[in-house]
């Protein structure tokens, strides 16, 4: 009998303690992860001209920069990040094109740049245009807090910490008309929009460095889209792309506004007597 009680004592033992050496977290950290956004970068055009204006614009595509504030706290350059912002571009094109089209004009390119056209391409067009733009995000972490209830078990697994992260989007934007042979400015349109905040759990790993000896020299908290264990595309990064989305939306509306027959008419008069006087 005592033979039997020792060994049920032992087994019972041995699967407590196997259990405590392989339970997992309580919570998994996927569970904070947000769905991937994919912006629509959507924008119908106002109004669609019933006659032909006898216009011709060549689109180059946007010039693009951006600035983070403070430097070094946001990460804009990720693998989501670079896609966010390469369809927006793209997206800027097509917009314009509508927005042309719309008025009555027909539409050349776009084209990466003006070097890129040939001169019968330039020659075709009456004008060109191009958006410059240039994005400020402005980054801040409030309330960091530990995420104990995601931890993996102690030396085992994973200890998060998690922040609300809120990401300020705001952009300086031109919208530049050219003559198609000479590249000289014919008119240029400062456009302003209201600044777009979106918010997100940010997330972060710890890392912890060791010496030869096995003992930790040092502790470091990394947002967990770099390290290859966990999702790469991250909360405050998703956050762009939303942002991304509601300023073109801004912008095309501000551009629909700005297009119109009548300026190039005019502009078409200043670029004649540009013409006569150059003599091309």
């Amino acid at each position: 009998m005592k033979k039997i009680t020792t060994w049920v004592v032992i087994s019972v033992l041995s699967i407590v303690f196997a259990g405590c050496a392989v339970m997992p977290p309580k919570k998994h950290i996927t569970e904070l992860y947000d769905p991937i956004y994919h912006p629509a970068y959507n924008y119908a055009p106002k109004q669609n001209a019933s006659t032909p204006a006898g216009y011709t614009v060549g689109v180059l595509n946007m010039r693009f920069e951006y600035e983070v504030v403070p430097p070094g706290s946001y990460v804009v350059n990720t693998g989501l990040g670079s896609q966010y912002q390469k369809d927006f571009v793209k997206a800027f094109s097509s917009g314009l094109e509508k927005i042309f089209i719309s008025k009555g004009m027909k539409v050349s390119g776009p084209y990466d740049s003006y070097e890129e056209m040939t001169y019968p391409e330039r020659s075709r067009c009456s004008f060109l245009v191009q958006p410059v733009v240039k994005l400020i995000f402005r980054a801040s972490l409030a309330n960091k807090r530990r995420l104990e209830e995601y931890d993996g078990p102690e030396g085992q697994g994973y200890t998060y910490l998690g922040g609300d992260f809120e990401l300020v989007t705001s952009a300086e934007m031109e919208y530049v008309i050219l003559d198609p042979l000479t590249q000289e400015k014919l008119e240029r349109h400062k456009i302003s929009t209201d600044p777009v905040g979106e918010k997100a759990l940010g997330i972060f790993v710890q890392y912890v460095t060791r010496n030869s000896k096995g003992e930790i020299t040092q502790k470091s908290w990394v947002p967990i889209w770099k390290d290859s264990h966990h999702r790469q595309e991250d909360n405050t990064v998703i956050i762009m792309g939303k942002s991304l989305d509601k300023l073109f939306t801004q912008y095309m509306a501000k551009v629909d506004g700005l297009v119109s027959v009548e300026e190039f008419n005019h502009l078409n008069q200043f670029k004649e007597e540009l013409k006569e006087r150059k003599r091309y």
